[in-house]
C-alpha cells in the first residue's frame, strides 16, 4: 500500500527521528539545504530507501537559501 508524500521542514540544528515499521520502507529526499543522518551528508535532490525496522535521525545542517 502505497502512503502520502509528506513533507518536513527542519530549523537549522534541529533532527527529525523516524521509526520503519517492520513491514515499510521509507524514502527521503531532501529538497533544499543541507542534512545529514548519522552524520552522512544527504545528496541534493536524490531519494534514498531506508529499510524496514530502521531507526534515524535527520538532522537539518543548514537553512535553505532564501
Amino acid at each position: 500500500m502505497c502512503r502520502p508524500l509528506r513533507q518536513f521542514k527542519l530549523d537549522p540544528q534541529s533532527e527529525l527521528r523516524v521509526e520503519v515499521l517492520p513491514d515499510a520502507t521509507l524514502r527521503v529526499r531532501l529538497v533544499s539545504g543541507t542534512a545529514g543522518i548519522f552524520g552522512t551528508e544527504l545528496p541534493p535532490e536524490g531519494w534514498l530507501t531506508i529499510p524496514p525496522r530502521s531507526k534515524i535521525a535527520v538532522r537539518a545542517l543548514s537553512p535553505s537559501p532564501a
